[in-house]
Protein backbone atom coordinates (compact mmCIF):
# COMPACT_ATOMS: atom_id res chain seq x y z
CA UNK A 1 0.00 0.00 0.00
CA UNK A 2 2.96 2.70 0.96
CA UNK A 3 4.62 1.62 -2.40
CA UNK A 4 0.91 2.41 -4.53
CA UNK A 5 0.70 5.78 -2.50
CA UNK A 6 4.36 6.90 -3.78
CA UNK A 7 3.43 6.15 -7.44
CA UNK A 8 0.16 7.75 -7.25
CA UNK A 9 2.18 10.67 -5.30
CA UNK A 10 5.10 10.87 -8.83
CA UNK A 11 1.94 10.48 -11.09
CA UNK A 12 0.25 13.55 -9.46
CA UNK A 13 3.28 15.58 -7.94
CA UNK A 14 5.78 15.14 -11.40
CA UNK A 15 2.87 15.26 -13.78
CA UNK A 16 3.58 12.34 -15.57
CA UNK A 17 0.38 12.58 -17.32
CA UNK A 18 1.90 15.88 -19.21
CA UNK A 19 4.95 14.97 -18.84
CA UNK A 20 6.08 15.30 -22.99
CA UNK A 21 3.96 18.59 -23.15
CA UNK A 22 5.17 20.35 -19.79
CA UNK A 23 8.84 19.66 -20.40
CA UNK A 24 8.78 20.75 -23.96
CA UNK A 25 7.98 24.42 -22.50
CA UNK A 26 11.31 24.30 -20.09
CA UNK A 27 13.13 23.63 -23.39
CA UNK A 28 11.58 26.40 -25.44
CA UNK A 29 13.68 28.74 -26.58
CA UNK A 30 12.60 31.01 -23.23
CA UNK A 31 12.23 28.37 -21.00
CA UNK A 32 9.20 27.98 -18.74
CA UNK A 33 7.62 25.96 -16.32
CA UNK A 34 4.32 25.90 -14.57
CA UNK A 35 4.07 28.22 -11.38
CA UNK A 36 3.05 25.87 -9.35
CA UNK A 37 5.28 22.66 -10.29
CA UNK A 38 8.90 23.27 -8.13
CA UNK A 39 6.67 23.82 -4.80
CA UNK A 40 4.92 20.07 -5.87
CA UNK A 41 8.42 18.47 -6.59
CA UNK A 42 9.41 19.53 -3.76
CA UNK A 43 6.73 18.21 -1.63
CA UNK A 44 7.20 14.87 -3.85
CA UNK A 45 10.50 14.81 -2.65
CA UNK A 46 10.50 15.50 0.66
CA UNK A 47 7.94 12.72 0.98
CA UNK A 48 10.23 10.60 -1.30
CA UNK A 49 13.44 11.04 1.79
CA UNK A 50 11.12 10.67 4.50
CA UNK A 51 9.70 7.34 3.49
CA UNK A 52 9.92 4.02 5.16
CA UNK A 53 11.07 1.88 2.54
CA UNK A 54 11.03 -1.98 3.43
CA UNK A 55 13.46 -2.91 0.82
CA UNK A 56 10.97 -5.31 -0.74
CA UNK A 57 12.00 -3.74 -4.14
CA UNK A 58 15.08 -2.29 -3.88
CA UNK A 59 15.04 -1.42 -7.48
CA UNK A 60 11.89 0.12 -7.74
CA UNK A 61 12.78 2.23 -4.43
CA UNK A 62 16.32 3.25 -5.84
CA UNK A 63 14.88 4.62 -9.22
CA UNK A 64 11.88 6.20 -6.97
CA UNK A 65 14.41 8.01 -4.89
CA UNK A 66 16.36 9.25 -8.03
CA UNK A 67 13.45 10.65 -9.79
CA UNK A 68 12.77 12.64 -6.60
CA UNK A 69 16.12 13.81 -6.10
CA UNK A 70 16.96 14.50 -10.08
CA UNK A 71 13.57 16.28 -10.70
CA UNK A 72 13.65 18.56 -7.32
CA UNK A 73 17.55 19.53 -8.84
CA UNK A 74 16.65 20.65 -11.92
CA UNK A 75 13.77 22.58 -10.43
CA UNK A 76 15.91 24.19 -7.85
CA UNK A 77 17.83 25.11 -10.69
CA UNK A 78 15.52 26.69 -12.92
CA UNK A 79 14.25 28.76 -9.54
CA UNK A 80 17.86 30.65 -9.55
CA UNK A 81 16.93 32.98 -12.27
CA UNK A 82 13.06 32.18 -13.33
CA UNK A 83 10.19 35.14 -13.08
CA UNK A 84 6.72 35.33 -12.78
CA UNK A 85 5.21 35.91 -16.33
CA UNK A 86 2.01 38.51 -16.40
CA UNK A 87 -0.05 35.33 -16.57
CA UNK A 88 0.32 33.70 -12.88
CA UNK A 89 0.90 29.82 -13.74
CA UNK A 90 3.73 30.47 -15.53
CA UNK A 91 7.61 30.76 -14.24
CA UNK A 92 9.88 32.16 -16.86
CA UNK A 93 13.51 32.58 -17.43
CA UNK A 94 14.35 35.70 -16.48
CA UNK A 95 16.67 37.56 -18.96
CA UNK A 96 19.22 38.93 -16.41
CA UNK A 97 21.96 40.18 -18.95
CA UNK A 98 19.28 42.15 -20.23
CA UNK A 99 18.96 44.27 -17.16
CA UNK A 100 22.39 45.70 -17.56
CA UNK A 101 22.02 49.49 -17.12
CA UNK A 102 25.17 50.76 -19.04
CA UNK A 103 27.06 50.85 -22.32
CA UNK A 104 30.14 47.89 -20.93
CA UNK A 105 30.55 45.48 -23.65
CA UNK A 106 32.73 42.67 -21.45
CA UNK A 107 30.06 43.03 -18.78
CA UNK A 108 27.20 42.14 -20.97
CA UNK A 109 29.22 39.26 -22.75
CA UNK A 110 30.04 37.80 -19.14
CA UNK A 111 26.55 37.75 -17.90
CA UNK A 112 25.36 36.76 -21.11
CA UNK A 113 27.60 33.39 -21.06
CA UNK A 114 26.59 32.88 -16.94
CA UNK A 115 23.01 32.91 -18.85
CA UNK A 116 23.46 30.64 -21.54
CA UNK A 117 25.47 27.93 -18.79
CA UNK A 118 22.46 28.08 -16.55
CA UNK A 119 20.24 27.18 -19.44
CA UNK A 120 22.34 24.39 -20.50
CA UNK A 121 22.54 23.08 -16.84
CA UNK A 122 18.67 23.40 -16.65
CA UNK A 123 17.97 21.29 -19.78
CA UNK A 124 20.52 18.35 -18.93
CA UNK A 125 19.18 18.32 -15.59
CA UNK A 126 15.82 17.85 -16.92
CA UNK A 127 16.94 15.26 -19.78
CA UNK A 128 18.45 13.49 -16.67
CA UNK A 129 15.30 13.54 -14.73
CA UNK A 130 13.65 12.09 -18.00
CA UNK A 131 15.90 8.99 -17.63
CA UNK A 132 14.69 8.52 -14.24
CA UNK A 133 11.05 8.79 -15.06
CA UNK A 134 11.13 5.80 -17.85
CA UNK A 135 13.31 4.21 -15.33
CA UNK A 136 10.73 4.76 -12.11
CA UNK A 137 7.98 3.62 -14.87
CA UNK A 138 9.90 0.72 -15.51
CA UNK A 139 10.40 -0.77 -12.45
CA UNK A 140 6.46 0.05 -11.12
CA UNK A 141 5.43 -2.30 -14.21
CA UNK A 142 7.85 -4.59 -12.82
CA UNK A 143 7.06 -4.52 -9.20
CA UNK A 144 3.64 -3.22 -8.67
CA UNK A 145 1.34 -2.43 -11.85
CA UNK A 146 2.05 -3.95 -15.21
CA UNK A 147 0.00 -2.02 -16.97
CA UNK A 148 1.45 1.46 -15.19
CA UNK A 149 2.00 3.73 -18.49
CA UNK A 150 2.05 0.83 -20.59
CA UNK A 151 -0.49 2.36 -23.35
CA UNK A 152 0.89 5.93 -22.84
CA UNK A 153 4.35 4.83 -23.85
CA UNK A 154 7.72 5.90 -22.53
CA UNK A 155 8.19 9.93 -21.92
CA UNK A 156 9.96 11.81 -23.91
CA UNK A 157 11.13 15.69 -24.30
CA UNK A 158 10.52 17.71 -27.60
CA UNK A 159 13.17 20.65 -27.81
CA UNK A 160 12.70 23.78 -30.43
CA UNK A 161 12.47 25.48 -32.24
CA UNK A 162 16.15 25.47 -33.75
CA UNK A 163 17.53 28.18 -35.78
CA UNK A 164 15.77 26.58 -38.78
CA UNK A 165 12.33 26.07 -37.25
CA UNK A 166 13.21 22.42 -36.82
CA UNK A 167 11.67 20.70 -33.55
CA UNK A 168 13.14 17.35 -32.28
CA UNK A 169 11.72 14.94 -30.32
CA UNK A 170 13.96 12.08 -28.02
CA UNK A 171 13.72 9.64 -25.98
CA UNK A 172 16.36 9.26 -22.86
CA UNK A 173 16.90 6.14 -20.59
CA UNK A 174 19.61 5.42 -18.41
CA UNK A 175 21.74 2.54 -19.59
CA UNK A 176 21.89 -0.77 -17.15
CA UNK A 177 25.58 1.07 -15.76
CA UNK A 178 24.23 4.03 -15.17
CA UNK A 179 21.31 2.42 -13.36
CA UNK A 180 23.63 0.41 -11.17
CA UNK A 181 25.34 3.85 -9.76
CA UNK A 182 21.73 5.49 -9.14
CA UNK A 183 21.17 7.59 -6.75
CA UNK A 184 24.28 7.51 -5.18
CA UNK A 185 26.22 9.37 -8.30
CA UNK A 186 23.91 11.97 -8.06
CA UNK A 187 24.90 13.83 -4.88
CA UNK A 188 28.27 14.89 -5.87
CA UNK A 189 26.97 16.82 -8.35
CA UNK A 190 23.70 18.26 -6.43
CA UNK A 191 25.88 19.38 -3.13
CA UNK A 192 28.17 21.10 -5.67
CA UNK A 193 25.88 22.98 -7.33
CA UNK A 194 24.01 23.81 -4.17
CA UNK A 195 27.29 24.84 -2.60
CA UNK A 196 27.43 27.44 -5.93
CA UNK A 197 23.82 28.85 -5.56
CA UNK A 198 25.11 29.27 -1.73
CA UNK A 199 28.52 31.33 -3.06
CA UNK A 200 25.81 32.99 -5.77
CA UNK A 201 23.41 34.12 -2.75
CA UNK A 202 26.09 35.54 -0.71
CA UNK A 203 28.08 37.31 -3.23
CA UNK A 204 24.51 39.22 -4.50
CA UNK A 205 23.79 40.03 -0.49
CA UNK A 206 27.06 41.52 -0.36
CA UNK A 207 26.73 43.36 -3.45
CA UNK A 208 23.29 44.64 -2.30
CA UNK A 209 24.31 45.81 1.16
CA UNK A 210 27.86 47.51 -0.41
CA UNK A 211 27.03 51.39 0.39
CA UNK A 212 26.94 53.15 -2.63
CA UNK A 213 30.00 55.11 -3.90
CA UNK A 214 30.13 58.82 -2.61
CA UNK A 215 29.39 61.51 -5.42
CA UNK A 216 32.88 63.29 -6.45
CA UNK A 217 33.04 66.84 -5.32
CA UNK A 218 31.70 69.59 -7.86
CA UNK A 219 34.47 70.91 -9.90
CA UNK A 220 35.89 74.93 -8.72
CA UNK A 221 35.44 76.96 -11.70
Amino acid sequence: MAYAALVDEAVESCRLATWNIWTSYAFAPTLRWPADLPSSIEQFANRVLGAVLTGRYPDFERALQTLARSLHEAASHFLLHAEQSGANDILMADRFYNRLNRWDPPAYELLAAEYDKWEDECHALLILATKAANWFAEEVRRSINPFFYLLEGKFLVTTGPDETLVYRTSLYEFTADEKREMPESLLTPIRERERERRRKYQADELAHDLPAADAPPPETP
